[in-house]
């Protein structure tokens, strides 16, 4: 997790067992992005 002005980043394990980070806009309180984390 990191914060960076209104922004916030969650890296999270989704149910599958697939990783994702998270982009939160804290002031429009949505999502802006999802990112895939995927192993070599």
């Amino acid at each position: 997790q990191a914060l960076s002005g209104n922004r916030l980043s969650i890296d999270a394990e989704l149910a599958d067992g697939s990783r994702s980070i998270f982009l939160y806009d804290i002031a429009e309180r949505r999502v802006i992005g999802q990112f895939a984390i995927r192993n070599k």
